[in-house]
């Protein structure tokens, strides 16, 4: 299994295993531009698709992620 690390242009890490793309909390509190602590209520609530990796890491693909925000449209 490849593992990977980039760096995009905000400077926050995107793990990629073989094409998979992995958000972390803070890369996604930057792209919703929302606290940390509602970043983390999105993370733990119950339709946000995101996983633990170990412990205390938890991560949402990339693909899971565009899904779960087109969903969050009004009107969808």
């Amino acid at each position: 299994m490849k593992d990977e690390s980039n760096e995009n242009t905000l400077g926050y890490q995107i793990v990629d295993q073989e094409g998979i793309e992995c958000l972390s909390p803070r890369l996604v509190m930057e792209l919703l531009k929302v606290s940390r602590a509602e970043v983390y209520n999105i993370f733990n609530s119950k339709g946000f698709p995101s996983f633990r990796l170990g412990e205390k890491k938890l991560r949402v693909t990339k693909a899971d992620f565009k899904l779960w925000l087109q969903e969050q449209k009004i009107g969808a």
